[in-house]
């Protein structure tokens, strides 16, 4: 294969299909038309400019955080989050593992939405 050619020819990433490509300050496209959308509309709506303006931002970064995937509540929303904590809550559940752990010991990791146990 010509060398030229190789220098452009990549692979495609394993998660392709999730990917998204920001496209305004770290935003996706939903993102960020979400933000904006709910920026304008309190802007328009409400006749005091000023008000309208700090509710408008207060709005849209709401609207953001209940978009946006956050790696650190295991690629969920905040809402979703917020409602699988709150669910877990009212509703633990028991977790019953057979004895698999070898004669040398060792620590066994657990992972739950997000929340890794570990028993050693």
């Amino acid at each position: 294969m010509n060398r030229n050619l190789q220098k452009i020819i990549y692979e495609w990433p394993a998660n392709i299909t999730r990917y998204e490509a920001a496209v305004f300050m770290g935003l996706t496209t939903n993102e960020a038309v979400g933000g904006g959308l709910a920026f304008m509309a309190c802007l328009m709506l409400i006749p005091n400019k000023l008000l309208g303006g700090v509710l408008g931002a207060v709005v849209a970064v709401v609207v953001v955080l209940s978009i946006k995937k956050l790696e650190r509540f295991g690629n969920v929303s905040l809402p979703v989050y917020l409602w699988k904590k709150w669910r877990t809550s009212r509703n633990p559940r028991e977790v019953q593992l057979t004895e698999i752990i070898g004669a040398r010991g060792g620590a066994v990791h657990l992972e739950d939405d997000g929340h890794i146990i570990t028993i050693e």
